[in-house]
């Protein structure tokens, strides 16, 4: 009986730490992962707002493991500063996620599906970013950066809508919602 609970003693650890350090690179920049092209049209500037690599995508068997990690990092964050920075950094990945499941694998309702959840993190970015100032951090550099990751998911977006035409309208709430996030960061900007 003994041998039989250490085993699953060493079975649970190495299955934590696998969780913990599934997926740990983050610095890659999507455009030169994925080939998206430097613009979203010929005439228009692109954002400098490096995206980072999404590691596994939603439709992975494993991806479930990836995302129980990143809640269990998102529930041990107390502090809101720190908060803000990895709920971009989730929203991010989303967003990027979310193009290579399109342009690479032509899952729109996946993708829509994860943009969506991508929007959501950036707004709970939003939320920890008006506790931080309430709580008297300046967060007006962070708030700028708020401003480029928007353009540049817009951007994303916009990608997205060339890549995948018949399904542009599954993408309207979102951009409308692109809309919103603009006028709201301009506001934590002041």
């Amino acid at each position: 009986m003994r041998l039989v609970g250490k085993y699953i003693l060493v079975v649970s650890l190495s299955l934590a730490l696998a969780v913990y350090f599934i997926n740990p690179v983050v610095a890659k920049d999507v455009t030169s992962i994925a080939g998206m092209p430097s613009s979203p049209t010929p005439s228009s500037v692109t954002v400098d707002y490096s995206m980072p690599y999404p590691g596994l995508l939603p439709d992975h068997p494993f991806y479930f493991l990836k995302a129980f990690r990143d809640r269990v990092l998102a529930f041990l964050i107390s502090n809101p500063v720190k908060k803000a920075d990895f709920d971009l950094l989730q929203s991010d990945k989303r967003i990027a996620a979310s193009y290579l499941l399109v342009s690479q694998e032509k899952k729109i309702d996946l993708a829509q599906i994860t943009f969506s959840k991508g929007e959501n993190y950036f707004d709970e970015t939003i939320s920890q970013v008006r506790i931080a100032k309430q709580e008297g951090n300046d967060m007006r550099d962070f708030a700028h950066k708020l401003a480029l990751a928007n353009k540049k998911h817009e951007e994303i977006l916009q990608s997205i809508k060339r890549d995948a035409p018949q399904q542009q309208q599954q993408f309207e709430g979102d951009e409308k919602r692109l809309d919103q996030f603009e006028k709201t960061v301009k506001a934590l900007e002041k």
